[in-house]
């Protein structure tokens, strides 16, 4: 879970850098997204093997939002790739409110 959180910080770091109408950035985010739906299949086989379905769920829409948006990324498509990089920082953020949880020394624990 810590790889999908250092991937999702490059990828806005990337995302900052895309333009309309440019070309510029969107090899990055090619890869941000490549590797963004590769975390997202080893979360989910992680909530699978503790057979928490609403966690499951989670995992397979972040897995699809990464995919979108490595498609956009690729067509070069801005509007999709804002839209990807949303859907993706959305998704991580339901399964962070539901089964994150932070501890006194500032780091996270999986509830």
């Amino acid at each position: 879970m810590q790889d999908l959180e250092a991937a999702s910080e490059i990828m806005r770091h990337h995302a900052r850098m895309v333009e309309p109408g440019g070309d510029f950035g969107y090899d990055w985010i090619e890869s941000d997204a490549a590797r963004l739906k590769s975390g997202f299949e080893r979360a989910l086989a992680f909530w699978t093997a503790k057979n928490v379905k609403h966690a499951m769920r989670l995992a397979q829409d972040a897995a699809s939002d990464a995919a979108v948006l490595e498609r956009a990324a690729k067509r070069k498509h801005y509007d999709g790739v804002v839209a990807g990089v949303g859907g993706v920082l959305a998704a991580c953020e339901g399964c962070h409110s539901a089964y994150r949880e932070q501890l006194p020394d500032g780091s996270f624990a999986i509830r």
